[in-house]
């Protein structure tokens, strides 16, 4: 399973909800247009992964794709960590709610890189 975490924020601190809306809508449509599967948008986040879902298999370099057109596409609005990781997938929850998602070990050491980076800035997360 492999996992690209994006977050988008305007650089400009007028630039209002719908330039954070759109950025994310942009985000989530590259990242389909790249294979990937999005599973939640949080906040200024974007998460998505590849090879979750069983109707469709990564795309061979799908990862490095999107990465690649994300930093072309939106620049300095978004900062990438991404990488491969064994993880689990499927509905996860309780009797009162369900989510189909997917769960990654160390996921918080992944949102930790993500704080790290600048805008503009990508990181490919090793194990």
């Amino acid at each position: 399973m492999s996992a690209t975490i994006q977050e988008t924020w305007p650089n400009k601190p007028d630039a209002g909800n719908p330039a954070i809306a759109s950025r994310m809508a942009r985000v989530a449509d590259l990242a389909v247009e790249h294979g990937a599967v999005v599973y939640d948008l949080v906040g200024g986040l974007v998460i998505v992964a590849f090879g979750t879902h069983p109707a469709s298999p990564p795309q061979a370099g799908g990862r490095a794709s999107l990465v690649q057109a994300l930093r072309d596409q939106l620049a300095g609005d978004v900062k990438v960590v991404h990488g491969a990781a064994d993880g689990h997938h499927g509905l996860f929850g309780s009797d009162t709610r369900l989510s189909y998602t997917f769960v990654v070990p160390q996921f918080d050491a992944i949102l930790g890189a993500l704080s790290r980076l600048q805008f503009g800035e990508s990181e490919e997360f090793t194990r």
